[in-house]
């Protein structure tokens, strides 16, 4: 009976390791692909940089939230002297569409105008007639914010994005404020590595 009994508790354990094992590479297999996935989501947004830049920072956000202006505050000063120097290209992604419809053309030379828009987002709250929404930014531009922002919808559900902000370096995930020492090393440390 005793052998029976080691036995059944040998099938147990080594049918619980299996398992884990298998847990392990399944979530180690999502992560992976979710790394790859990142480098596949399009550029809609606005783009501060040259696209072919070799650090890819895509950034969640929207302009009635605190937290996404301190981090825009704080990052700002590394991502002009990055963005100038073509050693990162940043994809800005409202959530908010009413408030990217209705913020004005912005220069995607100047990263300053985002600060701006922070400093400013009480004229840009209140949605504005499509009408005139098409003769403030022209209807080309009306248009492709429209897309991109059915494009944001559809990354924020894929990637599961729950909070904002919320950025990609490359691979990594960033949520929430960091500082400037923090954001700086984490870039710098992608364009030694990456």
């Amino acid at each position: 009976m005793k052998f029976k009994g080691k036995k059944k508790w040998a099938v147990i354990t080594i049918s619980l390791g299996l398992l884990v094992i298998m847990g392990i590479f399944t979530i180690k297999f999502e992560e992976l692909s979710k790394k790859d996935d990142i480098k596949t989501i399009s550029n809609a947004g606005i783009v501060f940089g040259d696209i072919k830049a070799p650090v890819k920072i895509i950034e969640y956000t929207d302009f009635n939230c605190p937290d996404c202006k301190k981090i825009n505050e704080n990052i700002e000063p590394i991502l002009l002297e990055y963005i100038a120097n073509k050693k990162v290209v940043l994809i800005f992604k409202p959530v908010n569409e009413n408030m990217y419809l209705n913020i004005p053309k912005i220069n995607t030379e100047d990263y300053k105008e985002i600060g701006k828009i922070f400093n400013e987002k009480e004229k840009y709250i209140n949605p504005k007639s499509e009408k005139y929404l098409k003769s403030y930014l022209g209807e080309k531009l009306y248009n492709k914010r429209k897309n991109d922002s059915k494009e944001i919808k559809k990354e924020i559900d894929y990637l599961k994005i729950n909070t904002i902000p919320t950025m990609y370096v490359d691979n990594e995930k960033m949520v929430g404020i960091y500082k400037k020492d923090e954001f700086k090393k984490i870039v710098e440390g992608v364009l030694k590595w990456g």
